[in-house]
Parts: structure tokens; C-alpha cells; sequence
């Protein structure tokens, strides 16, 4: 069987089981979640720390948003500049954030660019993922993209009942250097930019 049916029916079985989550799970879950990625050692020593904006069907990252913003470090926040390609830009408060593509919660265009290679630790979403790494997105490729042109650790946020041990993985697809679930931060492998 070829890799992408593969990939859009586990899409689909993720976004059933997401549906299914309760909202105090998810409140629950996400808060840990946040609190771990705050504790580890990579973000101790990030000075710029690239996040995205949780839509419902993500970690609710707000609460990391406002402590990356508190502990007086440069939030870098997705840009989406045309299809599968996105830009960094710096954010002072999320109140600056508005609806841009997809819905999403976005900088303003005019917001200051941050570059990729300035960029300590980036903060990936996914559709699911697991403590190997493997992250599977939305399919659009915006962040395997993204994250090439960064020299820096990266870190997969993802529910614990939504993790999957077995996810169709191409060789385009970065592993993630961290996975972090409700359950802790788990260091899934040592290279720079791991790979398959």
C-alpha cells in the first residue's frame, strides 16, 4: 500500500478520535503538556522559541504562548505566506494574533520577521506523533519545510490518546528531536535534524 491512503486514513481516524475527547481531557491534558514543555532543558536555554497557535482540534497552547512571553524570551509564531510555505514573526502578545489562513491564529504580515536560523527550539504540531519522533501533519508539508532551514532542537506536542505507535512515515518527514504528551517530555533522538 502506498504511504499517503495510508496517511489520510489515519488523518481520519485521528480527527474521529479527537471528536471523542472529552473537553476536561483535553483542558487537562493540554495544561500538562504546556507545563512539561516549560520544564524541559530545551526551553530553559532558548533565548527565541518558535509556537504555534493551537486550533481546537490541537494543544491548547496559549498558556505556553503567555509563559514564552513572560519568561522575557522572543516568540516567533507562524506565518503562513502562500500555499506550503510559512515565515516566523515575532509576537510581543497574543493579542496581536488574527484570523489568517485556515482559521488559524496568525501575526500580523507586518509583524517582525525571525529568521529560521535564529530560531533555539521550534514547537510542531501534528495530526498524532509518537515518542520515535514520527509526526504526522495536515499534509500540507509547512513545517517539514520550515524546519530545514533551522539549527535547532524541535519538539512534538501530542495528547496522549491521540498518540500512535505506528505512522506512516516518507522520506521527507523530519522526526522530531522531542515528543512531549500529558505523561512527560521524552528525548527521541540525538542528531540535529534526525532523520530515517
Amino acid at each position: 500500500m502506498k504511504i499517503e491512503p495510508q496517511k489520510l486514513t489515519l488523518r481520519k481516524e485521528i480527527a474521529d478520535a479527537v471528536r471523542a475527547l472529552s473537553p476536561d481531557y483535553c483542558r487537562a491534558a493540554d495544561d500538562q503538556i504546556c507545563r512539561h514543555v516549560a520544564a524541559s532543558a530545551p526551553f530553559q536555554k532558548a533565548r527565541t522559541v518558535l509556537c504555534y497557535v493551537g486550533t481546537q482540534r490541537e494543544i491548547d497552547t496559549r498558556s505556553l504562548l503567555e509563559t514564552i512571553l513572560h519568561a522575557g524570551k522572543t516568540l516567533a509564531v507562524p506565518l503562513c505566506i502562500k500555499k506550503g510555505v510559512m515565515e516566523a514573526r515575532a509576537v510581543r502578545s497574543i493579542d496581536e494574533l488574527c484570523p489568517g489562513s485556515f482559521g488559524i491564529l496568525e501575526p500580523e504580515p507586518s509583524a517582525v520577521f525571525v529568521s529560521p536560523e535564529s530560531i533555539d527550539l521550534a514547537i510542531v504540531p501534528c495530526c498524532t506523533g509518537n515518542e520515535r519522533g514520527e509526526r504526522l501533519g495536515y499534509g500540507g508539508g509547512y513545517y517539514d519545510r520550515y524546519l530545514l532551514q533551522t539549527h535547532c532542537p524541535t519538539m512534538l506536542l501530542c495528547r496522549d490518546a491521540i498518540r500512535r505507535e505506528a505512522i506512516p512515515v516518507e522520506a521527507h518527514d523530519l522526526r522530531m528531536e522531542y515528543f512531549v504528551s500529558e505523561r512527560g517530555c521524552i528525548h527521541c533522538c540525538d542528531s540535529e535534524m534526525c532523520s530515517y
